[in-house]
């Protein structure tokens, strides 16, 4: 490679490179080294927001939020993702799901990290270079200690040695083969360089099967993340096993996938019947008011409101994420974490507050799921 192929390479990593050293600093500045995966989890939200969001994000926005705002907002963005691509978000779980429960100091750790990204330019960053550089990569290098590093293999491939060493396999195997497979993949920067390559010459990644693999949970969370920035497709599936000693990972993987659409698709499901019942049920109110009228809330327990208002316009209800995906909650509902979710047309409590002006909408922050035929074929 000549010093000018090389140099072409290093504006972006030194980039992504402070990048990630600012979200640590002002993690461990916060909260030390503990709990790791919500770093790593936190700089992921904000990466895959930049790079696939329809419009550059708001950083101002984000960054004036408070811990709990920023960590709902965390939650409500990877609730979103969920609906839209199950198949990867139910591999990259283990820097997802602590935000649900995240504690006090993590939230505000969380949310010191997000402002140390923002400032050092993660969004502009990613809208510009989401392609070319793995961020994630960096910063999981950047994290593990050195025990780590050495006992578990985690060590970052460089661009330029992903480029080259995907230029060798492009001319040994031809560009048209339609399976890439890497069994110690870490956050995927081979298969970055393998996509790039393909689309130098052509062909769309997105037309490829990738099978990507890790002993390193965390890493392995990383690449599934990077295949969705990097534009990999519907065909990924992704591991975590010791291929030393297990090497057959695909199957699980496989039914992790089909299992994680299957589930989206029965909740989409579900709500388009609930929708439709809730309807016939408004209709039988409004024929037979005096029957019905009295009846507690069936979400807060309280007193109807006896007006107009909806649920879909108070300010109590919220967007919660959980295991399931996510879910519209009310905060005077006895349990505000086992209650029934809260249909926008639902008849208000007497409790009822107008949502001001200008704040989010929970049911819009949940886009329609496309059906399982558009996620192509299975793998």
């Amino acid at each position: 490679m000549t010093e000018t192929q090389s140099a072409t390479h290093r504006p972006g990593e030194d980039r992504a490179a402070a990048i990630t050293q600012a979200a640590q600093a002002a993690w461990y500045r916060s909260i030390g080294p503990r709990q790791q995966e919500a770093l790593v989890g936190t700089v992921a939200a904000l990466a895959l927001h930049a790079a696939c969001a329809a419009e550059t994000p708001d950083a101002a926005a984000i960054a004036r939020l408070d811990a709990d705002e920023f960590n709902r907002w965390i939650n409500e963005m990877w609730g979103s993702a969920w609906w839209a691509r199950p198949d990867l978000v139910a591999f990259a779980a283990p820097v997802i799901e602590w935000a649900e429960s995240a504690s006090p100091a993590a939230r505000t750790a969380s949310l010191a990290a997000a402002r140390g990204a923002i400032d050092a330019g993660i969004f502009p960053f990613m809208r510009r270079h989401r392609y070319e550089v793995d961020l994630l990569g960096f910063l999981v290098q950047d994290v593990h200690t050195q025990t780590a590093k050495k006992s578990g293999g985690v060590f970052h491939t460089p661009s330029d040695v992903a480029a080259l060493a995907e230029s060798v396999l492009g001319a040994e195997v031809g560009y048209e083969r339609r399976d890439f497979a890497e069994e110690f993949c870490g956050t995927g920067e081979l298969a970055r360089a393998a996509a790039e390559s393909m689309r130098a010459h052509g062909i769309d990644p997105a037309r490829v099967r990738w099978y990507l693999n890790d002993v390193d949970a965390t890493a392995a969370a990383c690449a599934a993340v990077n295949a969705w920035i990097w534009g990999l497709g519907p065909l990924v599936l992704v591991g975590t096993n010791d291929i030393l000693a297990d090497p057959v990972w695909v199957p699980t993987a496989a039914a992790t996938r089909r299992g994680a659409i299957r589930h989206r698709n029965e909740l989409a499901s579900f709500a388009t019947r609930a929708a439709g019942l809730l309807r016939a049920t408004r209709a039988l109110e409004a024929d037979a008011p005096a029957a019905i009228g009295t009846a507690a809330h069936p979400v807060t327990g309280m007193s109807p409101s006896g007006g107009a208002e909806h649920c879909g316009g108070c300010a109590h209800v919220y967007l919660r994420q959980s295991t399931g995906g996510p879910r519209t909650k009310c905060a005077l509902a006895p349990s505000r974490r086992h209650g029934p979710d809260v249909p926008a047309d639902l008849g208000a409590c007497t409790s009822f507050a107008p949502r001001p002006a200008g704040t989010a909408d929970p049911y819009a922050q949940i886009p329609a799921p496309r059906p399982a035929s558009e996620t192509a074929a299975s793998l």
